[in-house]
């Protein structure tokens, strides 16, 4: 039997895609980025952009905006990538089943 592995946050992104500004959409995409830094992606705008078929600029827009909404930590000097923020769990409704 072939099980068809099924990532819901990815499907919600592409399917919230091109709304940009929509919030909800920047919390998924602030869900994902965290998980493909938690991955080890040293480019994880890049590896992100190719998971959800998107210009790396779109991406980082978007990455851009979770930061200032505080849905992402600033990345700290000398480490790759930001973190989900409890801020962006609570709205998620994943707080205390995801640790930061």
């Amino acid at each position: 039997m072939d099980f068809e592995i099924i990532d819901f946050s990815l499907e919600r992104a592409k399917m919230l895609y091109p709304d940009l500004d929509n919030h909800e959409l920047i919390l998924e995409i602030a869900f994902l980025y965290d998980r493909t830094v938690k991955a080890g992606s040293q480019v994880p705008v890049l590896d992100l952009a190719k998971e959800l078929d998107w210009a790396p600029e779109e991406v980082g827009d978007v990455v851009e905006s979770a930061m200032f909404f505080k849905y992402l930590t600033e990345p700290k000097r000398g480490v790759i990538g930001a973190k989900i923020t409890n801020k962006a769990l609570r709205k998620l409704k994943l707080f205390g089943k995801h640790k930061v």
